[in-house]
């Protein structure tokens, strides 16, 4: 074995690339699949999902756990839930006025009927 344990491999990250910003890019920059990550902070893969694009706030016992696994500031991991969500119109958890602007721009092609 070569000394270096397996959460040292994952603390660490190449010195070019720039620090996470967030829990999804704590995540990418880890190679961790939700549910991964979800084990890691000790909740499921949806809440973990739920956290990562904003649609639910950790509570705080968990905003706190999360902070010190991922060296993420509480801003930082909050910041998803203060920004438009990246779903698209017809996804589950986009904005409404997102959602009706998508449709009034498809009426003009919409056949009529």
């Amino acid at each position: 074995m070569d000394g270096v344990s397996h959460q040292d491999s994952m603390d660490s990250q190449p010195n070019d690339a720039p620090a996470p910003q967030s829990l999804l890019e704590w995540r990418k920059a880890k190679g961790l699949l939700q549910e991964e990550a979800g084990a890691m902070a000790g909740v499921s893969k949806v809440s973990w999902g739920n956290w990562e694009m904003g649609r639910k706030p950790p509570r705080a016992a968990h905003l706190d756990r999360l902070s010190r696994l991922t060296g993420l500031s509480h801003e930082q991991i909050l910041r998803p839930l203060l920004t438009p969500h990246r779903a698209g119109p017809d996804m589950p958890g986009a904005p409404l006025a997102e959602k009706e602007d998508a449709r009034a721009s498809s009426a003009p092609f919409r056949k009529a009927g």
